[in-house]
């Protein structure tokens, strides 16, 4: 578990600076942020320890040898879902003058034709 422990501040060309240690049981070292507010360096500090908690389960995860990429299975478009963006890029089309309304009034029937099933 990744822990964060301000070192240092101060002010360098009208900017403040603060010095972050984050630190695991077997590393540590430091960043320097430039920040403005507490929010601004809660947030910095949020992201790098989500990040480094994020990489720890990634490195642990990974095997060193030969890599083999992932194969992801794509998942089908649901066919209403599909014609409904159909819908939404026709709709857009003729707005731009790039379809006739004929055009894009067949698309919508095709769509609630499949809707009505």
């Amino acid at each position: 578990m990744w822990t964060a422990t301000i070192t240092e501040k101060n002010y360098f060309n009208g900017d403040l600076k603060v010095t972050v240690s984050y630190e695991d049981d077997t590393q540590k070292f430091n960043e320097t942020y430039s920040v403005r507010s507490f929010d601004d360096l809660d947030n910095r500090i949020k992201a790098r320890l989500e990040n480094l908690e994020a990489l720890d389960t990634f490195s642990s995860e990974l095997t060193v040898g030969t890599y083999t990429p992932i194969v992801k299975e794509e998942k089908p478009i649901d066919p209403k879902q599909g014609a409904l963006g159909a819908v939404y890029k026709a709709k857009e089309e003729l707005e731009l003058k790039l379809i006739t309304q004929a055009e894009y009034d067949t698309i919508l029937g095709d769509y609630k034709t499949l809707i009505a099933k």
